[in-house]
């Protein structure tokens, strides 16, 4: 796929999502999963923004997959 069509794509779904600034909410619950899951830093940010939206499954084909955060977040590899 182009950069050109990923980029359509990409616009034709912003109307349908929710855009939020991360906060030092999300940096601290960050450092708690870098400890408890062992996260490196940019997966732990992604992670508790996925929590910190509520929600529920967060897309990754760079995490463990059907990895369960905190009994609320499963991580899913879509090309599995």
């Amino acid at each position: 796929m182009s950069k050109e069509t990923s980029l359509e794509s990409l616009t034709g779904w912003l109307p349908f999502c929710e855009l939020f600034s991360a906060d030092l909410n999300v940096f601290g619950e960050a450092l708690r999963l870098i400890k408890r899951y062992d996260f490196q830093m940019f997966d732990a940010v992604v992670v508790a923004s996925a929590l910190e939206a509520d929600c529920n499954i967060l897309y990754s084909e760079d995490m463990q997959h059907n990895l369960m955060i905190d009994k609320k977040l499963t991580i899913i590899n879509p090309f599995i």
